[in-house]
Protein backbone atom coordinates (compact mmCIF):
# COMPACT_ATOMS: atom_id res chain seq x y z
CA UNK A 1 0.00 0.00 0.00
CA UNK A 2 1.46 3.37 -1.02
CA UNK A 3 1.49 6.44 1.20
CA UNK A 4 -1.74 7.88 -0.22
CA UNK A 5 -3.50 4.55 0.14
CA UNK A 6 -2.37 4.24 3.75
CA UNK A 7 -3.59 7.74 4.54
CA UNK A 8 -6.96 6.97 2.93
CA UNK A 9 -7.25 3.76 4.94
CA UNK A 10 -6.43 5.60 8.17
CA UNK A 11 -8.95 8.28 7.34
CA UNK A 12 -11.67 5.70 6.71
CA UNK A 13 -10.98 4.01 10.05
CA UNK A 14 -11.06 7.37 11.81
CA UNK A 15 -14.35 8.24 10.16
CA UNK A 16 -15.91 4.94 11.20
CA UNK A 17 -14.98 5.63 14.81
CA UNK A 18 -16.19 9.22 14.56
CA UNK A 19 -19.48 8.20 12.96
CA UNK A 20 -20.09 5.71 15.74
CA UNK A 21 -19.42 8.40 18.34
CA UNK A 22 -21.77 10.78 16.52
CA UNK A 23 -24.47 8.12 16.46
CA UNK A 24 -24.04 7.58 20.18
CA UNK A 25 -24.47 11.31 20.77
CA UNK A 26 -27.60 11.44 18.63
CA UNK A 27 -29.20 8.38 20.18
CA UNK A 28 -28.19 9.44 23.67
CA UNK A 29 -30.97 12.02 23.47
CA UNK A 30 -33.41 9.12 23.41
CA UNK A 31 -31.69 7.57 26.42
CA UNK A 32 -31.96 10.84 28.33
CA UNK A 33 -35.66 10.99 27.43
CA UNK A 34 -36.19 7.53 28.90
CA UNK A 35 -34.22 8.42 32.01
CA UNK A 36 -36.21 11.58 32.53
CA UNK A 37 -39.45 9.62 32.38
CA UNK A 38 -38.24 7.17 35.00
CA UNK A 39 -36.87 9.89 37.24
CA UNK A 40 -40.16 11.77 36.96
CA UNK A 41 -42.01 8.64 38.08
CA UNK A 42 -39.72 8.26 41.06
CA UNK A 43 -40.16 11.91 41.94
CA UNK A 44 -43.95 11.63 41.77
CA UNK A 45 -44.02 8.60 44.04
CA UNK A 46 -41.71 10.23 46.55
CA UNK A 47 -44.09 13.19 46.73
CA UNK A 48 -47.02 10.86 47.33
CA UNK A 49 -45.12 9.09 50.09
CA UNK A 50 -44.39 12.44 51.68
CA UNK A 51 -48.12 13.18 51.60
CA UNK A 52 -48.76 9.83 53.31
CA UNK A 53 -46.42 10.74 56.17
CA UNK A 54 -48.26 14.01 56.57
CA UNK A 55 -51.64 12.29 56.65
CA UNK A 56 -50.37 9.65 59.09
CA UNK A 57 -49.09 12.36 61.36
CA UNK A 58 -52.47 14.13 61.33
CA UNK A 59 -54.34 10.93 62.13
CA UNK A 60 -51.95 9.98 64.92
CA UNK A 61 -52.55 13.36 66.44
CA UNK A 62 -56.28 12.66 66.34
CA UNK A 63 -55.73 9.30 68.06
CA UNK A 64 -53.70 10.89 70.81
CA UNK A 65 -56.34 13.53 71.47
CA UNK A 66 -59.46 11.48 70.97
CA UNK A 67 -59.42 9.51 74.19
CA UNK A 68 -60.67 6.26 72.71
CA UNK A 69 -63.92 7.52 71.28
CA UNK A 70 -65.63 6.40 68.10
CA UNK A 71 -63.71 9.15 66.40
CA UNK A 72 -60.51 7.37 67.40
CA UNK A 73 -61.63 4.17 65.77
CA UNK A 74 -62.58 6.01 62.63
CA UNK A 75 -59.18 7.70 62.53
CA UNK A 76 -57.40 4.34 62.88
CA UNK A 77 -59.51 2.83 60.08
CA UNK A 78 -58.70 5.83 57.91
CA UNK A 79 -55.01 5.47 58.70
CA UNK A 80 -54.96 1.80 57.74
CA UNK A 81 -56.81 2.52 54.51
CA UNK A 82 -54.32 5.23 53.55
CA UNK A 83 -51.33 3.02 54.26
CA UNK A 84 -52.80 0.11 52.31
CA UNK A 85 -53.61 2.21 49.26
CA UNK A 86 -50.21 3.93 49.21
CA UNK A 87 -48.28 0.70 49.79
CA UNK A 88 -49.52 -0.49 46.38
CA UNK A 89 -47.25 2.15 44.84
CA UNK A 90 -44.08 0.46 46.05
CA UNK A 91 -43.96 -2.19 43.27
CA UNK A 92 -44.36 0.57 40.71
CA UNK A 93 -41.41 2.42 42.22
CA UNK A 94 -39.38 -0.76 42.15
CA UNK A 95 -40.13 -1.32 38.46
CA UNK A 96 -39.17 2.27 37.68
CA UNK A 97 -35.80 1.73 39.34
CA UNK A 98 -35.24 -1.46 37.36
CA UNK A 99 -36.15 0.34 34.14
CA UNK A 100 -33.71 3.13 34.95
CA UNK A 101 -30.94 0.61 35.55
CA UNK A 102 -31.69 -1.02 32.19
CA UNK A 103 -31.51 2.33 30.42
CA UNK A 104 -28.13 3.05 31.96
CA UNK A 105 -26.97 -0.45 31.02
CA UNK A 106 -27.83 0.23 27.38
CA UNK A 107 -25.85 3.45 27.49
CA UNK A 108 -22.80 1.56 28.69
CA UNK A 109 -23.23 -1.38 26.30
CA UNK A 110 -20.96 0.11 23.66
CA UNK A 111 -18.17 0.61 26.15
CA UNK A 112 -18.51 -2.97 27.28
CA UNK A 113 -18.22 -4.20 23.70
CA UNK A 114 -15.12 -2.11 23.12
CA UNK A 115 -13.59 -3.63 26.25
CA UNK A 116 -13.83 -7.17 24.86
CA UNK A 117 -10.46 -8.53 23.92
CA UNK A 118 -9.82 -9.86 20.43
CA UNK A 119 -9.69 -13.43 21.75
CA UNK A 120 -13.27 -13.39 23.08
CA UNK A 121 -15.58 -15.59 21.03
CA UNK A 122 -18.97 -14.26 19.99
CA UNK A 123 -21.67 -15.03 17.44
CA UNK A 124 -23.36 -13.10 14.66
CA UNK A 125 -26.58 -13.48 16.65
CA UNK A 126 -24.94 -11.58 19.53
CA UNK A 127 -23.93 -8.81 17.11
CA UNK A 128 -27.54 -8.50 15.91
CA UNK A 129 -28.91 -8.36 19.44
CA UNK A 130 -26.32 -5.79 20.48
CA UNK A 131 -27.09 -3.43 17.60
CA UNK A 132 -30.85 -3.83 18.00
CA UNK A 133 -30.59 -2.83 21.66
CA UNK A 134 -28.30 0.06 20.77
CA UNK A 135 -30.82 1.48 18.29
CA UNK A 136 -33.62 1.17 20.85
CA UNK A 137 -32.28 4.47 22.20
CA UNK A 138 -34.05 6.01 19.20
CA UNK A 139 -37.67 6.47 20.35
CA UNK A 140 -39.11 5.92 16.85
CA UNK A 141 -37.22 2.64 16.48
CA UNK A 142 -38.14 1.49 19.98
CA UNK A 143 -41.83 2.36 20.03
CA UNK A 144 -43.05 2.40 16.42
CA UNK A 145 -40.96 -0.04 14.40
CA UNK A 146 -42.24 -3.61 14.46
CA UNK A 147 -39.11 -5.74 14.58
CA UNK A 148 -38.81 -9.37 13.54
CA UNK A 149 -35.54 -10.96 14.57
CA UNK A 150 -34.87 -14.39 13.08
CA UNK A 151 -31.67 -15.81 14.53
CA UNK A 152 -30.22 -18.87 12.87
CA UNK A 153 -29.74 -21.95 15.00
CA UNK A 154 -26.29 -23.41 15.41
CA UNK A 155 -24.49 -20.23 14.32
CA UNK A 156 -20.75 -20.90 14.75
CA UNK A 157 -18.58 -18.95 17.17
CA UNK A 158 -16.64 -16.07 15.64
CA UNK A 159 -13.21 -15.03 16.84
CA UNK A 160 -12.32 -11.60 15.47
CA UNK A 161 -13.54 -8.32 13.95
CA UNK A 162 -16.52 -7.89 16.29
CA UNK A 163 -16.33 -4.09 16.27
CA UNK A 164 -16.11 -4.04 12.46
CA UNK A 165 -19.13 -6.33 12.15
CA UNK A 166 -21.14 -4.22 14.57
CA UNK A 167 -20.20 -1.13 12.58
CA UNK A 168 -21.36 -2.72 9.31
CA UNK A 169 -24.65 -3.85 10.82
CA UNK A 170 -25.16 -0.44 12.41
CA UNK A 171 -24.79 1.24 9.01
CA UNK A 172 -27.37 -1.12 7.49
CA UNK A 173 -29.84 -0.67 10.35
CA UNK A 174 -29.36 3.10 10.41
CA UNK A 175 -30.07 3.19 6.67
CA UNK A 176 -33.27 1.19 7.18
CA UNK A 177 -34.30 3.44 10.05
CA UNK A 178 -33.98 6.54 7.85
CA UNK A 179 -36.06 4.85 5.14
CA UNK A 180 -38.76 3.99 7.67
CA UNK A 181 -38.83 7.51 9.07
CA UNK A 182 -39.44 8.86 5.57
CA UNK A 183 -42.54 6.69 5.33
CA UNK A 184 -45.48 8.80 6.50
CA UNK A 185 -47.94 6.10 7.57
CA UNK A 186 -47.66 2.84 9.52
CA UNK A 187 -46.89 0.02 9.63
CA UNK A 188 -43.15 0.43 9.94
CA UNK A 189 -41.46 -2.96 9.97
CA UNK A 190 -37.91 -4.29 10.06
CA UNK A 191 -36.70 -7.86 9.70
CA UNK A 192 -33.20 -9.04 10.61
CA UNK A 193 -32.17 -12.58 9.83
CA UNK A 194 -28.96 -14.53 10.40
CA UNK A 195 -28.17 -17.85 8.79
CA UNK A 196 -25.36 -20.22 7.90
CA UNK A 197 -25.00 -21.13 4.24
CA UNK A 198 -22.19 -23.64 3.85
CA UNK A 199 -18.97 -21.88 4.83
CA UNK A 200 -20.59 -18.45 4.82
CA UNK A 201 -22.21 -16.50 7.63
CA UNK A 202 -25.04 -14.37 6.24
CA UNK A 203 -27.16 -11.49 7.54
CA UNK A 204 -30.26 -10.03 5.89
CA UNK A 205 -31.80 -6.66 6.81
CA UNK A 206 -35.18 -5.88 5.27
CA UNK A 207 -37.49 -2.90 5.81
CA UNK A 208 -40.79 -1.67 4.36
CA UNK A 209 -39.66 1.93 4.04
CA UNK A 210 -39.85 4.17 1.01
CA UNK A 211 -37.31 2.16 -0.97
CA UNK A 212 -34.38 3.30 -3.11
CA UNK A 213 -35.21 5.08 -6.35
CA UNK A 214 -34.08 3.17 -9.48
CA UNK A 215 -31.87 6.04 -10.57
CA UNK A 216 -30.07 5.98 -7.20
CA UNK A 217 -29.43 2.27 -6.95
CA UNK A 218 -26.29 2.26 -9.10
CA UNK A 219 -24.69 4.84 -6.77
CA UNK A 220 -25.74 3.51 -3.37
CA UNK A 221 -22.25 2.26 -2.40
CA UNK A 222 -20.39 5.29 -3.76
CA UNK A 223 -18.66 7.55 -1.23
CA UNK A 224 -20.45 10.79 -0.37
CA UNK A 225 -23.66 9.67 -2.08
CA UNK A 226 -26.74 10.04 0.10
CA UNK A 227 -30.47 10.22 -0.44
CA UNK A 228 -31.07 11.44 3.13
CA UNK A 229 -29.73 14.98 2.88
CA UNK A 230 -28.43 15.21 6.45
CA UNK A 231 -25.97 12.31 6.07
CA UNK A 232 -22.36 12.24 4.85
CA UNK A 233 -23.07 9.42 2.41
CA UNK A 234 -20.25 7.22 3.68
CA UNK A 235 -22.07 4.60 5.74
CA UNK A 236 -22.89 2.11 2.99
CA UNK A 237 -19.58 2.80 1.23
CA UNK A 238 -17.67 1.91 4.39
CA UNK A 239 -19.92 -1.09 5.02
CA UNK A 240 -19.12 -2.48 1.59
CA UNK A 241 -15.41 -1.77 1.95
CA UNK A 242 -15.25 -3.45 5.37
CA UNK A 243 -17.15 -6.53 4.19
CA UNK A 244 -14.92 -6.90 1.12
CA UNK A 245 -11.78 -6.53 3.24
CA UNK A 246 -13.05 -9.47 5.30
CA UNK A 247 -13.42 -11.52 2.13
CA UNK A 248 -17.20 -11.20 1.91
CA UNK A 249 -19.81 -9.55 -0.25
CA UNK A 250 -22.76 -7.22 0.25
CA UNK A 251 -25.72 -6.45 -1.96
CA UNK A 252 -29.31 -5.23 -2.02
CA UNK A 253 -32.57 -5.14 -3.92
CA UNK A 254 -35.21 -2.46 -3.56
CA UNK A 255 -38.68 -1.65 -4.78
CA UNK A 256 -41.12 0.88 -3.30
CA UNK A 257 -42.14 -0.46 0.08
CA UNK A 258 -39.41 -3.08 0.43
CA UNK A 259 -35.62 -2.84 0.61
CA UNK A 260 -33.46 -5.84 1.39
CA UNK A 261 -29.73 -5.72 2.15
CA UNK A 262 -27.69 -8.85 2.65
CA UNK A 263 -24.10 -9.56 3.52
CA UNK A 264 -22.19 -12.82 3.27
CA UNK A 265 -18.92 -13.43 5.11
CA UNK A 266 -16.55 -16.41 5.17
CA UNK A 267 -16.92 -17.83 8.67
CA UNK A 268 -13.27 -18.88 8.87
CA UNK A 269 -12.11 -15.30 8.27
CA UNK A 270 -14.09 -13.91 11.22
Amino acid sequence: MNENGAMCHDWEKAFMLQSRDAAIGKLFKGIIHNMNGDIQALSMQSELIAMVFSQVDDNLAKIINSGGSEETKAAIVSLRDILNRRSSLLPQMHQAVLSLKETVRRASAYGEVMAHSAKDDFSMNAVVRSEEKFLCADSFFKHKVVREIVLGEGMPPLHAHRVELEQVLFFLLANSLEALKKKSVPPWSLRIETRLEGAMTEVVVQDNGIGIAPEDQAHIFEPFFSTWGSCFGLGLYLAQKTVEELGGSIGFESVPGCTRFWLSLPTQRI
